[in-house]
């Protein structure tokens, strides 16, 4: 055994001071940036499944309360990389599963302090394309360019790079298309890809004007997470075509994606929401959330809405009585009068405040 340790390190050692790159990883590396280009290329299969690697499972490591913190690679990459458990791109329900593995390598990725760790966390990540990280991917990748490590690091860094290219991401989603949506709700749920929610997110991040137009047709799909996947990556365009993109979005009327991206065109452009609201007219479902939109730009055409919904909804009722005091206007007084008699009975107290302070505001 021990002589199996001696010859390892020696291969190692001879590989490196030759410039060549090892054929296989091995616990006794000395070489991390090497081992991650390896990854990059090979994948899985970089990591033997030899007795003498010990092939420890992620499964045995999700048995345990906590992982360890990611220090580089270790015996349980290779099967992370052949069955991966990562964080959807966007997170829908309430519910939230844990992701062990992901979370320490992408705490490494952000707070490691050897660069080296943190290159090895970023190779792994995106080897994987893992969605929910694709932000601080492309943070760490314009960090690490900033040093010179040698030959290694220049090429790994170069071809990672080169997957965040429009013409990779052109490629990856050349052929795809949203799942499709039969009248069965279920249909409408399920997470894409890791590798579809990936370069969805990373279009927008790089900003490729080339799947633009692509983007924003889906973030009206009738698919769920493709619409939130791709609002998502809208969110990061810069620009009148992205302004645009957005209220495409919002016309959609998907949701959640119409709500998060009125939310945020509200913060770029207030008055082009308004007109893209009105333009839309009054849609047949969630029209409180509609009107939600329209206050939240500061638009009093919302106050009647309001007014007409509020007794509906629990969830936001607060939100939404701000609203109707803080926004209506004279000819609003006969809605307002009647807004106590017009609610459910634990909300009359609230609404009797509001007729109080508007009369204050508006006599």
């Amino acid at each position: 055994m021990r002589y199996a340790v001696v010859s390892a390190l020696i291969a190692v050692a001879l590989a490196a001071s030759a410039g060549e790159l090892p054929q296989s990883w091995t616990p006794h590396s000395t070489d991390p940036v090497a081992d991650a280009l390896q990854l990059w290329r090979l994948g899985a299969d970089y990591f033997s499944t030899s007795p003498a690697n010990g092939d420890v499972g992620v499964r045995a490591l999700r048995g345990r309360r906590e992982v360890p913190a990611f220090e580089g690679y270790a015996t349980w990459t290779r099967r992370f990389l052949l069955s991966p458990h990562l964080a959807p791109g966007v997170q829908f329900s309430c519910v939230r599963s844990a992701h062990p593995e992901e979370s320490v390598v992408k705490e490494a990725l952000k707070n490691a302090a050897s660069p080296e760790v943190r290159l090895q966390a970023l190779t792994l990540l995106m080897k994987l394309r893992s969605p929910s990280t694709v932000s601080d991917q492309w943070a760490a990748l314009q960090e690490l360019k900033k040093l010179d490590k040698g030959t290694h690091w220049k090429t790994l860094l170069s071809e990672l790079e080169s997957a965040f290219s429009s013409r990779a991401l052109e490629t990856a989603l050349k052929e795809w298309q949203p799942p499709a949506v039969r009248d069965d709700d279920m249909s409408r749920y399920g997470d894409l890809p890791p590798a579809i929610s990936w370069a969805i997110r990373a279009a927008g991040l790089t900003q490729c004007k080339a799947l633009l137009p692509r983007i924003r047709q889906w973030s009206a799909n009738d698919h769920l997470d493709t619409s939130l996947e791709a609002e998502w990556s809208l969110e990061q365009y810069q620009g009148e075509d992205a302004d645009e993109a957005l209220a495409f979005c919002v016309k959609g009327w998907q949701y959640n994606a119409s709500g998060k991206a009125a939310r945020v065109l509200n913060l770029r452009n207030p008055k082009f929401l308004i007109d893209t609201l009105i333009e839309m007219g009054q849609p047949k479902d969630r029209l409180y959330e509609y009107a939600r939109l329209l206050a939240e730009a500061g638009d009093a055409r919302a106050v009647p809405l309001l007014c007409q919904t509020v007794k509906e909804i629990s969830i936001v009722d607060g939100g939404m009585f701000q609203s109707i005091e803080k926004l209506a206007r004279k000819e609003d007084l006969p809605l307002i009068q009647a807004l106590p008699k017009n609610v459910r009975d634990d909300q009359k107290e609230r609404a009797e405040k509001v007729l109080h302070a508007v009369l204050a505001r508006l006599q």
